[in-house]
């Protein structure tokens, strides 16, 4: 046994001295070129599809296409990003004030609108908003003393009126009697009163108008008030005067009241002193008396 042992040893250890030692030797070199052999991934926003080839002579990656992106797998950009190009990774996000249209550009939305919640289309600005840029932008608010009539610009309020809140849509008029002679006002004490001797008649008055002759305005008027046809004024007037005439008429009732008056006392005191007579003893045996007339009886 022990002969047999030594024997198979022996013979082993000649058969791998025959061998050629170049065959077992892995260096550095043979690792690398072992690597070379590997798969190239694809580039950022290109994909590998196996089932298109079975030649793997013929492999190579695909680029996903206009308005889509890849990270996984080539699927469509979100509303309000957009990719022109072919076989890239990611999407463009669109400026502020544009939409995509369909993933492939972004377009800016016209003056007076903006982008709808879904950055999908352009929708108009609200009422007291405005938006005048032409390449896109965001609908902003009035500022108080101006409006908006129409959504691509605000303008000041016009003398007259005023407005004291944000995003409006017309500016409040300071109404009759009062006036306001300066634009882009914000506040309701911008309005002032008429002064004496001048009317404020329509809603938004720019000025006040001084009252003509034959009126007076005694403050904060709407209307000039006319005077009487027996009185006047001047331009400007707060009050009326009486006339000329108004003195000759009241002198003429007068004097005719107090002829009549006169008049009437005098009648008055003859009637009384008749009367006086007629009841008085001394002179009641001077009026003749009624006699009795005869008195008839049967036939």
């Amino acid at each position: 046994a022990m002969f047999f042992l030594f024997s198979l040893l022996l013979f082993s250890n000649q058969v791998m001295g025959d061998m050629p030692s170049e065959n077992f030797d892995f260096d550095d070199q043979d690792l690398e070129d072992e690597d070379s052999t590997g798969c190239t991934p694809c580039e950022p926003g290109t994909y590998y599809d196996p089932l298109t080839y079975s030649n793997h002579s013929q492999d190579k990656c695909y680029g996903c296409s206009e308005g889509e992106c890849f990270t996984s797998s080539c699927y469509p950009c979100p509303n309000g990003t957009a990719q022109p190009q072919s076989g890239q990774s990611s999407c463009d996000i669109c400026p502020v004030g544009s939409i995509s249209q369909g993933g492939i550009e972004c377009v800016a939305c016209e003056a007076g609108t903006q982008p709808d919640g879904y950055l999908t289309s352009c929708v108009a600005c609200q009422t007291g908003y405005f938006n005048n840029a032409t390449d896109g932008g965001l609908c902003l608010a009035c500022l108080a003393g101006s409006y908006s009539p129409n959504t691509s610009a605000c303008v000041p309020c016009a003398p007259g009126t005023y407005n004291a809140k944000e995003a409006q849509k017309l500016c409040h008029a300071c109404g009759p009697g009062l006036y306001n002679p300066r634009p882009g006002s914000s506040l309701a004490s911008s309005c002032l009163q008429c002064n004496p001797g001048t009317f404020c008649k329509n809603e938004a008055n720019l000025a006040p108008v001084v009252c003509p002759d034959d009126t007076y305005c005694p403050g904060r008027t709407s209307e000039p008030i006319p005077c009487g046809w027996l009185s006047t004024s001047h331009v400007g007037a707060t009050e009326c005067t009486y006339k000329i005439t108004f003195y000759v008429v009241v002198g003429f009732l007068s004097l005719l009241g107090f002829i009549l008056i006169v008049v009437g006392v005098v009648f008055f005191l003859r009637w009384r002193a008749a009367d006086d007579i007629e009841q008085s003893p001394d002179t009641a045996e001077l009026i003749p008396q009624s006699l009795p007339g005869p008195v008839y009886s049967g036939y």
